[in-house]
Protein backbone atom coordinates (compact mmCIF):
# COMPACT_ATOMS: atom_id res chain seq x y z
CA UNK A 1 0.00 0.00 0.00
CA UNK A 2 0.89 3.49 -0.35
CA UNK A 3 2.00 5.41 2.63
CA UNK A 4 0.70 9.12 3.39
CA UNK A 5 2.37 11.62 4.51
CA UNK A 6 0.64 12.91 7.50
CA UNK A 7 2.98 15.42 8.74
CA UNK A 8 2.46 19.13 8.21
CA UNK A 9 4.60 20.93 5.96
CA UNK A 10 4.72 24.95 6.83
CA UNK A 11 6.97 25.65 3.83
CA UNK A 12 4.83 26.87 1.08
CA UNK A 13 3.36 29.67 3.50
CA UNK A 14 7.01 30.61 4.76
CA UNK A 15 9.00 33.47 3.57
CA UNK A 16 12.15 33.38 2.09
CA UNK A 17 13.99 33.80 5.00
CA UNK A 18 11.96 30.32 6.38
CA UNK A 19 9.92 32.28 8.86
CA UNK A 20 6.22 31.79 9.23
CA UNK A 21 4.47 35.17 7.92
CA UNK A 22 3.09 37.83 10.50
CA UNK A 23 -0.47 37.83 11.31
CA UNK A 24 -2.61 40.00 9.68
CA UNK A 25 -3.87 42.91 12.00
CA UNK A 26 -7.72 42.77 11.10
CA UNK A 27 -7.27 38.90 11.90
CA UNK A 28 -6.18 39.66 15.24
CA UNK A 29 -8.88 42.51 15.69
CA UNK A 30 -10.94 40.46 14.77
CA UNK A 31 -10.17 37.66 17.16
CA UNK A 32 -10.30 39.54 19.98
CA UNK A 33 -13.68 40.92 19.41
CA UNK A 34 -15.22 37.74 18.86
CA UNK A 35 -14.13 36.54 22.31
CA UNK A 36 -14.37 39.76 24.10
CA UNK A 37 -17.77 40.69 23.81
CA UNK A 38 -19.69 37.59 24.59
CA UNK A 39 -17.38 36.62 27.41
CA UNK A 40 -17.95 40.11 29.12
CA UNK A 41 -21.32 39.35 29.81
CA UNK A 42 -20.92 35.81 30.70
CA UNK A 43 -18.32 37.65 33.87
CA UNK A 44 -20.65 39.96 34.29
CA UNK A 45 -23.08 37.68 35.51
CA UNK A 46 -20.95 35.43 37.13
CA UNK A 47 -19.14 38.68 38.93
CA UNK A 48 -23.14 40.12 40.76
CA UNK A 49 -23.05 36.70 42.49
CA UNK A 50 -22.38 38.40 45.81
CA UNK A 51 -24.95 40.89 44.92
CA UNK A 52 -28.23 38.82 44.57
CA UNK A 53 -27.23 36.50 47.62
CA UNK A 54 -27.37 39.77 49.60
CA UNK A 55 -30.65 40.89 47.77
CA UNK A 56 -32.11 37.99 47.51
CA UNK A 57 -31.09 36.61 51.00
CA UNK A 58 -30.14 32.62 49.28
CA UNK A 59 -26.45 31.83 50.30
CA UNK A 60 -26.58 29.06 47.97
CA UNK A 61 -27.93 30.91 44.96
CA UNK A 62 -24.75 31.87 43.79
CA UNK A 63 -23.96 28.20 42.54
CA UNK A 64 -27.48 27.90 40.79
CA UNK A 65 -26.63 31.17 39.06
CA UNK A 66 -23.02 28.88 37.86
CA UNK A 67 -24.58 25.93 36.82
CA UNK A 68 -27.20 27.96 34.84
CA UNK A 69 -24.02 30.06 33.41
CA UNK A 70 -22.02 27.06 32.22
CA UNK A 71 -24.18 24.40 31.83
CA UNK A 72 -25.67 25.26 28.36
CA UNK A 73 -22.28 26.39 27.68
CA UNK A 74 -21.21 22.61 27.88
CA UNK A 75 -24.01 21.59 26.16
CA UNK A 76 -23.61 23.88 23.48
CA UNK A 77 -20.18 23.26 22.40
CA UNK A 78 -21.27 19.43 22.76
CA UNK A 79 -24.03 20.37 20.18
CA UNK A 80 -22.21 22.20 18.14
CA UNK A 81 -19.88 19.60 17.10
CA UNK A 82 -22.95 17.20 16.05
CA UNK A 83 -24.84 19.72 14.12
CA UNK A 84 -22.50 22.79 12.64
CA UNK A 85 -21.89 20.56 9.47
CA UNK A 86 -25.55 19.74 8.78
CA UNK A 87 -25.81 23.92 9.13
CA UNK A 88 -22.70 24.68 7.42
CA UNK A 89 -23.83 22.47 4.29
CA UNK A 90 -27.38 23.74 4.80
CA UNK A 91 -26.33 27.27 4.36
CA UNK A 92 -22.68 27.63 3.57
CA UNK A 93 -20.27 28.53 6.01
CA UNK A 94 -19.72 32.26 5.86
CA UNK A 95 -23.26 32.38 6.60
CA UNK A 96 -23.64 30.11 9.95
CA UNK A 97 -20.29 31.34 11.03
CA UNK A 98 -21.67 35.26 10.74
CA UNK A 99 -24.41 34.19 12.86
CA UNK A 100 -22.66 32.52 15.74
CA UNK A 101 -19.85 34.89 15.64
CA UNK A 102 -21.66 38.23 14.69
CA UNK A 103 -24.99 38.10 15.26
CA UNK A 104 -24.45 36.40 18.78
CA UNK A 105 -23.09 39.94 20.00
CA UNK A 106 -26.57 41.14 18.81
CA UNK A 107 -27.95 38.99 20.77
CA UNK A 108 -25.77 39.21 23.73
CA UNK A 109 -27.05 43.14 23.74
CA UNK A 110 -30.70 41.89 23.70
CA UNK A 111 -30.60 39.64 26.89
CA UNK A 112 -28.70 42.15 28.25
CA UNK A 113 -31.23 44.78 27.76
CA UNK A 114 -34.08 42.71 29.07
CA UNK A 115 -31.62 42.00 32.02
CA UNK A 116 -31.28 45.17 33.28
CA UNK A 117 -35.05 45.82 32.71
CA UNK A 118 -36.70 43.07 34.07
CA UNK A 119 -37.76 42.77 37.77
CA UNK A 120 -34.56 41.03 39.75
CA UNK A 121 -36.27 37.90 40.48
CA UNK A 122 -34.55 34.47 41.20
CA UNK A 123 -36.02 32.78 38.06
CA UNK A 124 -35.65 35.46 36.00
CA UNK A 125 -31.91 35.78 36.91
CA UNK A 126 -31.36 32.40 36.49
CA UNK A 127 -33.40 32.25 33.25
CA UNK A 128 -30.75 35.07 31.97
CA UNK A 129 -28.15 32.93 32.74
CA UNK A 130 -29.58 30.16 31.27
CA UNK A 131 -29.51 32.33 28.29
CA UNK A 132 -26.08 34.14 28.24
CA UNK A 133 -24.65 30.71 28.40
CA UNK A 134 -26.35 29.23 25.57
CA UNK A 135 -25.12 32.25 23.84
CA UNK A 136 -21.67 32.71 24.82
CA UNK A 137 -21.03 29.43 24.48
CA UNK A 138 -22.22 29.22 20.39
CA UNK A 139 -20.06 32.46 19.86
CA UNK A 140 -17.15 31.48 21.66
CA UNK A 141 -16.72 27.98 20.46
CA UNK A 142 -17.22 29.15 16.90
CA UNK A 143 -15.18 31.94 17.16
CA UNK A 144 -12.25 29.52 18.38
CA UNK A 145 -12.95 27.50 15.41
CA UNK A 146 -12.82 30.33 12.94
CA UNK A 147 -9.51 31.88 14.27
CA UNK A 148 -7.68 28.26 14.58
CA UNK A 149 -8.54 28.08 10.89
CA UNK A 150 -7.03 30.91 9.42
CA UNK A 151 -3.99 30.62 11.70
CA UNK A 152 -3.00 28.36 14.86
CA UNK A 153 -1.27 31.20 16.13
CA UNK A 154 -4.50 33.40 16.63
CA UNK A 155 -5.45 31.23 19.06
CA UNK A 156 -3.39 32.89 22.03
CA UNK A 157 -5.38 36.20 20.72
CA UNK A 158 -8.59 34.53 21.62
CA UNK A 159 -6.97 33.33 25.15
CA UNK A 160 -5.89 37.14 25.47
CA UNK A 161 -9.43 38.18 24.99
CA UNK A 162 -11.39 35.73 26.50
CA UNK A 163 -8.92 36.57 29.54
CA UNK A 164 -9.35 40.49 29.48
CA UNK A 165 -12.60 40.02 29.31
CA UNK A 166 -12.95 38.25 32.47
CA UNK A 167 -11.15 41.13 34.54
CA UNK A 168 -13.70 43.75 33.11
CA UNK A 169 -16.06 43.29 36.02
CA UNK A 170 -13.72 43.89 38.26
CA UNK A 171 -12.78 47.21 36.26
CA UNK A 172 -16.86 48.35 35.83
CA UNK A 173 -16.95 47.47 39.95
CA UNK A 174 -14.16 49.83 40.86
CA UNK A 175 -15.26 52.97 38.98
CA UNK A 176 -18.48 52.48 40.22
CA UNK A 177 -18.03 51.81 43.68
CA UNK A 178 -19.83 48.59 43.28
CA UNK A 179 -20.52 46.96 46.26
CA UNK A 180 -23.21 43.86 46.88
CA UNK A 181 -25.51 46.43 48.84
CA UNK A 182 -25.45 48.72 45.91
CA UNK A 183 -28.86 50.06 43.91
CA UNK A 184 -30.85 49.08 41.63
CA UNK A 185 -29.50 51.96 39.79
CA UNK A 186 -25.66 50.99 39.89
CA UNK A 187 -26.96 47.58 38.83
CA UNK A 188 -28.26 48.50 35.80
CA UNK A 189 -25.08 51.14 34.82
CA UNK A 190 -23.01 47.92 35.55
CA UNK A 191 -24.74 45.79 32.77
CA UNK A 192 -25.00 48.76 30.65
CA UNK A 193 -20.72 47.88 30.33
CA UNK A 194 -21.78 44.83 28.34
CA UNK A 195 -24.48 46.37 26.47
CA UNK A 196 -21.91 48.94 25.27
CA UNK A 197 -19.20 46.43 24.76
CA UNK A 198 -21.14 44.05 22.39
CA UNK A 199 -22.23 47.18 20.39
CA UNK A 200 -18.46 47.70 19.58
CA UNK A 201 -17.47 44.44 19.28
CA UNK A 202 -20.47 43.52 17.62
CA UNK A 203 -20.25 46.68 14.62
CA UNK A 204 -16.38 46.03 14.73
CA UNK A 205 -16.93 42.53 13.19
CA UNK A 206 -20.03 43.00 11.14
CA UNK A 207 -17.10 45.05 9.65
CA UNK A 208 -14.68 42.93 9.28
CA UNK A 209 -16.53 40.31 8.23
CA UNK A 210 -17.64 41.91 5.09
CA UNK A 211 -13.93 42.38 4.03
CA UNK A 212 -11.72 39.14 2.91
CA UNK A 213 -10.17 38.46 6.06
CA UNK A 214 -12.17 35.14 6.92
CA UNK A 215 -11.87 33.75 3.07
CA UNK A 216 -9.30 30.97 4.25
CA UNK A 217 -11.06 30.03 6.92
CA UNK A 218 -13.77 29.74 5.33
CA UNK A 219 -12.61 27.42 2.53
CA UNK A 220 -10.41 25.31 5.62
CA UNK A 221 -13.45 25.28 7.69
CA UNK A 222 -15.56 23.75 4.54
CA UNK A 223 -13.79 20.84 3.96
CA UNK A 224 -15.65 18.54 5.78
CA UNK A 225 -18.96 19.82 4.71
CA UNK A 226 -19.32 19.42 1.06
CA UNK A 227 -21.32 16.51 0.28
CA UNK A 228 -21.16 13.60 -2.69
CA UNK A 229 -18.20 14.83 -3.63
CA UNK A 230 -14.56 13.90 -2.96
CA UNK A 231 -12.65 17.38 -2.33
CA UNK A 232 -9.06 16.46 -2.72
CA UNK A 233 -9.48 14.36 -6.10
CA UNK A 234 -9.88 17.44 -8.58
CA UNK A 235 -7.15 19.53 -6.84
CA UNK A 236 -4.94 22.18 -8.72
CA UNK A 237 -1.85 20.90 -7.20
CA UNK A 238 -0.36 17.98 -6.08
CA UNK A 239 0.26 17.22 -2.98
CA UNK A 240 3.79 17.99 -1.12
CA UNK A 241 5.47 15.26 0.42
CA UNK A 242 8.20 16.22 2.38
CA UNK A 243 10.49 15.51 5.45
CA UNK A 244 8.96 16.83 8.46
CA UNK A 245 11.15 19.49 9.92
CA UNK A 246 10.91 21.44 12.91
CA UNK A 247 9.66 25.38 12.83
CA UNK A 248 12.26 26.69 14.93
CA UNK A 249 15.08 23.93 15.93
CA UNK A 250 17.47 26.21 17.11
CA UNK A 251 14.93 26.90 20.16
CA UNK A 252 14.67 23.09 21.07
CA UNK A 253 18.43 21.97 20.41
CA UNK A 254 18.91 21.75 24.45
CA UNK A 255 15.35 19.47 25.25
CA UNK A 256 11.80 21.28 25.80
CA UNK A 257 11.89 24.94 24.80
CA UNK A 258 11.92 26.78 28.49
CA UNK A 259 8.78 28.84 27.43
CA UNK A 260 7.08 25.39 27.40
CA UNK A 261 7.31 25.02 31.05
CA UNK A 262 6.11 28.60 31.71
CA UNK A 263 3.42 28.60 29.86
CA UNK A 264 2.22 25.04 31.62
CA UNK A 265 2.92 26.61 35.09
CA UNK A 266 0.72 29.79 34.18
CA UNK A 267 -2.11 27.81 32.98
CA UNK A 268 -2.15 25.92 35.60
CA UNK A 269 -1.81 29.01 38.39
CA UNK A 270 -5.19 30.57 35.98
CA UNK A 271 -6.65 27.63 36.17
CA UNK A 272 -6.55 26.65 39.57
Amino acid sequence: GTEVETHTDYSSVMDGEGQLPRVGFRQQVATFAAMFGPNVAAAMYASLGAFYVKNLGRPAFYSAMLLCLYLPFSVVVFVQEKADAFFDRKFSTRDTYYVRVTLMHFVVILVAVVWMLMPQSSHGVLVIGTCIGTVVGASSSSAKQLSAAMDPRLTIVATIGACAANVQPMIVFFFLGFQPSASLSQFRLAVTYVVVICIITGISLNFIFGSDVFTKAYQRLSYDVIADQEIFENADSTRQFTETEPLLPEHAKDGVPPWVWIWCTMTGILAG
